[in-house]
């Protein structure tokens, strides 16, 4: 993890996956103060389940 000098915020981090892929975040042109609809954040987790469930061939 990468946090500011002076602000202490974090602005980068990565993840190693069970493969060994890393992947890295970086958070830039942070806005504040601003209003995000409650829906962008929202899983729909049952549609989530059924893209991510495989399926038995016949």
């Amino acid at each position: 993890m990468m946090f500011d000098k002076k602000s202490f915020d974090l602005r980068k981090w990565s993840l190693t996956d069970e493969r060994g892929q890393t992947t890295t975040i970086t958070i830039s042109n942070v806005k504040e103060d601003i209003h995000v609809a409650e829906e962008t954040f929202k899983i729909d987790y049952a549609a989530n389940r059924e893209y991510n469930t495989p399926t038995k061939s016949r």
